[in-house]
């Protein structure tokens, strides 16, 4: 009997691990049993899953969880969102493979930009006032203002990145941020890409990677259950659902918010209906505790937000309050397995559809060729007084100040941006006469001149108070007989530039622009520059650039673009021609040769009818619309070098 023990050694191991693994299958069932008796764990998921995904040409960081490609059903939203979702249960259910597409207090608006360039077969959108307008990460947008260089470079060493996450706590704390609230942002940007960056490097750890996510759920819910820490860290934590509560009320409170929220709030929806054109769509409001939700309801209510669906026409949850979360505003992660579960038969009971009649084009800013600037995304969006709602031209005065005019009277309006009170509600206007009523389209900055142009092409000059100097200057007799709304001044040369408003509907037309001699003030015989229309319409074509269409009555889509200029500007850094169309409501980008460098195609919600074109010495480019359902706009779009 001993002889043949040692001949089958295999025998004892074999009943070892066989009595191991029921003593340990024994003690899960204890632990299950006693575990039941306990509190709600108060667990979140780690931050440091998922990879980094780079958007906005790799200024923006989101987190990918699962894969983004081939996604059946694509979740977006900020991080109370991503720690909502089970993606174990939506992956178990009829409506996997998951992905989740999130950013720590993410903006909406980037993620439903993001969401449009994919096609899953349903979106879930989680909604949340935090993730509306520019601050919906205030740590975040003050990190991204210089980019991510050294985690943009695959050579970056851990010692350099370890050394800017050092450097930027530092810089941030200066300005006033939290400790901790910095130290959780960047310690989770470091921890991730120093885990990619292993990925790559390591075979081993793209292995450790595999099964990480094979064997997760299990490691999770019974090996590491049985750690100490774990206890701690979970059935042991208290659960505070006030902690997120005074740092919510203070963001929505403030003016920035309350003074905006319209405008965020329709950002969001014209982004909305771009995806919900495409992609079947529900929006989702995850759940709070009763603290954090009240305070959120008091700035952002209930009603306001769930409009914001009903506006769109897709479907809307809004899970409430939850008992338990991590911090208020965060739920746990027992509580985000049975919340999903209930979403999953929610999904089953909804027939998702598409929202018909929403065309992308309408919705959002295209462009392409043009760089240096987020048209979709303007650094300031101001309403003008009534005053100034037939507004046309527009220039910088420097020092964060702009003059602008309007077409029914003789007067240069001043006001500042540079200040918190650019911001108020009525704007604080200086006025100065220069001349009697008339149609007054164009104004533009030579140095210390003002010049103002009439429709009918009389150039009256101003200083820069906006005092009249001298006469009236008629431009000539021997212009095309059209209306003239386009003036900018052309720095290397020396003189004025200016268009006929002329229509080229059937791209068969060429538009003259003239130039003005400052010194004679005396206009060119011959254009100084021709732009063909017919050429601009080739190059977009060729380049894919986007010009206004229109459907055809087969069905089919064709260019529907006449050129039509309303102002000029030169770019003062790199020299281009920018050319406003308003009745296109197209911006052309042209070299000095006239040739097509960049379009952009706005929708009307955002400038309804284009008028004013006009750059601050720095680059940023200003844009005017006149009032048509509402008041005229301002907007400001920074300019970002690609030197």
């Amino acid at each position: 009997m001993r002889a043949r023990f040692h001949r089958r050694p295999w025998v004892g191991w074999a009943v070892l691990a066989g009595l191991t693994a029921a003593t340990y299958a024994g003690a899960l069932a204890v632990w299950a049993s006693l575990a039941r008796s306990f509190p709600e764990r108060i667990e979140r998921p780690s931050q440091a899953r998922g990879i980094t995904h780079w958007v906005k040409d790799g200024e923006v960081p989101l987190t990918i969880e699962g894969r983004l490609e081939g996604a059946s059903t694509l979740v977006i939203g900020d991080s109370r969102t991503w720690m909502a979702v089970d993606r174990a249960v939506l992956d178990g259910s009829r409506f996997g493979p998951s992905c989740v597409l999130w950013g720590s207090g993410g903006d909406l608006r980037v993620l439903l930009d993001e969401a449009a360039k994919r096609s899953p077969e349903r979106l879930v959108v989680g909604l949340s006032p935090h993730s509306m307008g520019p601050d919906s990460n205030r740590v975040f947008t003050e990190v991204a203002r210089e980019r991510f260089p050294v985690f943009r470079a695959k050579e970056a060493s851990p010692s350099s990145v370890r050394r800017w996450r050092r450097e930027e706590q530092v810089h941030l704390e200066g300005l006033g941020f939290p400790a901790n609230l910095v130290s959780i942002f960047l310690d989770r940007l470091q921890n991730q890409f120093l885990r990619e960056r292993a990925l790559h490097r390591d075979p081993r750890a793209r292995l450790e990677a595999w099964l990480d996510a094979k064997v997760q759920r299990f490691r999770f819910d019974h090996v590491y259950t049985v750690k100490p820490a774990r206890w701690r860290r979970s059935w042991l934590s208290v659960n505070d659902p006030t902690i997120d509560e005074a740092p919510y009320r203070m963001r929505l409170g403030t003016d920035r918010f309350q003074e905006g929220r319209e405008g965020f709030r329709q950002e969001i929806i014209d982004r909305l209906r771009v995806v919900a054109a495409k992609t079947p769509t529900v929006v989702v409001r995850f759940p709070l505790s009763p603290q954090v939700r009240a305070a959120e309801d008091e700035t952002a209510p209930a009603a306001w937000l769930a409009e914001i669906a009903e506006i769109v026409g897709v479907p809307y949850v809004d899970f409430g309050t939850t008992g338990v979360t991590a911090d208020g505003s965060h739920v746990t992660t027992d509580t985000a397995t049975r919340l999903t579960a209930d979403l999953v038969q929610r999904l089953e009971a909804m027939d998702l559809k598409l929202v018909p009649g929403v065309a992308p084009a309408e919705a959002a800013v295209r462009q392409g060729g043009l760089s240096g600037y987020r048209l979709e995304e303007p650094e300031l969006d101001l309403r003008l007084p009534d005053e100034l709602r037939e507004i046309s031209g527009i220039v910088s005065l420097g020092a964060g100040s702009v003059g602008c005019i309007q077409d029914e009277r003789g007067d240069l309006y001043r006001f500042s941006l540079a200040s918190p009170d650019a911001l108020a509600s009525p704007v604080a206007l200086a006025r100065t006469p220069f001349g009697p009523k008339g149609d007054y389209e164009a104004l533009t900055r030579a140095d210390d001149r003002l010049f103002v142009l009439r429709s009918d092409g009389v150039l009256q000059e101003l200083d820069l108070e906006g005092r009249a100097r001298g006469g009236a200057v008629e431009l000539g007799a021997n212009l095309p007989d059209a209306e003239y709304e386009s003036l900018c001044f052309q720095p290397e040369a020396e003189r004025l530039l200016f268009a006929p408003k002329v229509g080229a509907r059937d791209g068969d037309q060429d538009i003259p622009v003239f130039g003005v001699d400052l010194g004679a003030m005396k206009v060119s015989v011959d254009p100084v520059l021709t732009v063909s229309v017919k050429q601009l319409i080739e190059r977009a074509g060729a380049k894919g650039w986007p010009l206004p269409e229109k459907t055809t009555k087969k069905g089919g889509r064709k260019v529907d673009f006449g050129c039509r200029i309303s102002d000029m500007a030169v770019h003062p850094i790199t020299g281009q021609l920018y050319v406003l169309c308003g009745p296109d409501r197209t911006l052309l980008v042209l070299d000095r040769n006239g040739d097509l460098e960049g379009t952009a195609v706005f929708p009307k919600s955002i400038l309804p009818q284009p008028e004013g074109l006009a750059f601050e010495p720095s680059g940023d480019l200003l844009l005017t619309s006149e009032g048509q359902d509402g008041p005229a706009r301002l907007l400001k779009f920074g300019y970002r070098s690609r030197d």
